[in-house]
């Protein structure tokens, strides 16, 4: 027998009834009411609007369990975690935008106004980021058309009016609004891809992080304080408790004997950001210890004593791919876009100091239908893992994915 007092909210939780057992405890009511020849079954009128009851509850029951989890942000979701994260002053981190050359044809000498549209023949629109003059020469095949055998171009950079992975696209073709100085446009290379807004996943652990680090002079505080920094996506603190230099890399960091450097991944590198970071850092410090970094900024405590503090920026380790594949009639017309995505994916979920795991990227590959074999793969031309350094992440260069219908 279903006990219906254990729905809903109880002691131990909130219990969503299933659609089963939503329509058994009705049958259950209209035989008490109407006795128990009294045919429900799922053809009979009265069985009919039984189901279609319960699904309106069931929807009911679905909402009041979103609102009872959207409370703790290890449950929340969406606009909800965005509101609770903002009780530790965290915000969720937006997408970045993937940018572009392209190449716009038209009269010689004009100049292509920065905001100027452009587009695929999928309807993603880019935008010209700056000034660009139509005053380099191309010269075409004798076969073509135009009389004069040249053609005048500008190379432009342009970013995706919209942020993430929809920018990703190799098809820039179009302009969005007639101007009869531009006759065409084409697409050269990529710039930077487009990554999405922070997962709630990626939040989630961002906030633990933060929760952790409550309190001053120690490790977790000063990360957890740089975490709250607007922009600022990851944080790491290398410690150096010995009585000797810990160099990293390539001497691109010097952790000088009793001290600490503070790694801040940012993608926003003003002076005015960089500032905000410092103060961070300052805030949570431990009293007569220092840090090792590249970055020096003066901060001021709340009593105005001047401080000097010290950060790294991570470095980025442009990981460059090329692969050839073997593909059946199964393929996507997008599928190498498919490809990219998945590598894009896979890449930008490493954390600071994470290597590259060769094997691994089989995997987003093959993650594609139609994807028969895989004959070839190069990460920055070789066949083996990317080790990353410690004060270094991976960032995706190049991905050249090449097909053969099999």
């Amino acid at each position: 027998m279903v006990d219906t007092s254990k729905w809903g909210l109880t002691d131990t939780g909130f219990y969503v009834p299933t659609l089963y057992e939503i329509i058994s405890e009705k049958e259950k009511q209209a035989k008490a009411l109407f006795g128990e020849d009294f045919d429900t079954g799922e053809q009979t009128p009265q069985g009919k609007y039984i189901r279609i009851n319960a699904k309106d509850e069931l929807r009911l029951y679905e909402q009041a369990a979103n609102v009872y989890y959207s409370i703790n942000p290890l449950t929340a979701r969406g606009i909800s975690l965005d509101r609770l994260v903002k009780f530790v002053a965290a915000n969720r981190n937006g997408g970045t935008y993937a940018k572009h050359i392209v190449r716009i044809y038209g009269t010689k000498n004009y100049e292509i106004p920065m905001g100027y549209l452009v587009k695929n023949d999928d309807d993603i629109t880019f935008w010209v980021t700056q000034n660009a003059v139509i005053n380099n020469e191309e010269q075409t095949n004798a076969d073509d058309l135009n009389e004069n055998k040249i053609l005048y171009y500008a190379e432009a950079y342009v970013q995706c009016v919209t942020a993430g992975s929809i920018g990703n696209v190799r098809t820039i073709n179009k302009t969005v609004n007639a101007d009869t100085n531009i006759t065409g446009v084409s697409y050269i290379q990529t710039i930077a891809f487009g990554e999405a807004a922070e997962s709630d996943t990626n939040l989630r652990s961002r906030f633990n992080q933060i929760i952790q680090g409550l309190g001053t002079n120690t490790a977790a505080a000063i990360k957890a304080n740089v975490l709250r920094v607007e922009n600022v996506t990851n944080a790491d603190i290398i410690d150096n408790n010995t009585t000797s230099e810990y160099i990293i890399g390539n001497n691109d960091l010097i952790i000088a004997p009793k001290t600490y450097a503070v790694i801040v991944m940012c993608e926003d590198r003003t002076t005015e950001k960089k500032n905000e970071i410092a103060q961070a850092i300052s805030e949570k410090q431990p009293l007569g210890i220092i840090q090792s970094g590249t970055e020096i900024v003066i901060t001021t405590d709340s009593s105005g004593t001047q401080h000097v503090t010290a950060f790294t920026y991570v470095k980025d380790n442009k990981i460059n791919i090329s692969a050839s594949c073997y593909v059946t009639s199964d393929f996507p017309a997008n599928g190498k876009e498919q490809i990219e995505n998945n590598i894009i994916k896979y890449i930008s979920s490493l954390k600071i100091g994470e290597r590259v795991v060769y094997r691994r990227i089989y995997d987003y590959i093959f993650n594609v239908v139609g994807v028969d074999d895989v004959p070839s793969l190069k990460v920055n031309s070789s066949e083996k893992n990317i080790d990353i350094s410690k004060i270094s992440i991976a960032r995706v260069g190049t991905i050249d994915i090449t097909t053969t219908k099999v």
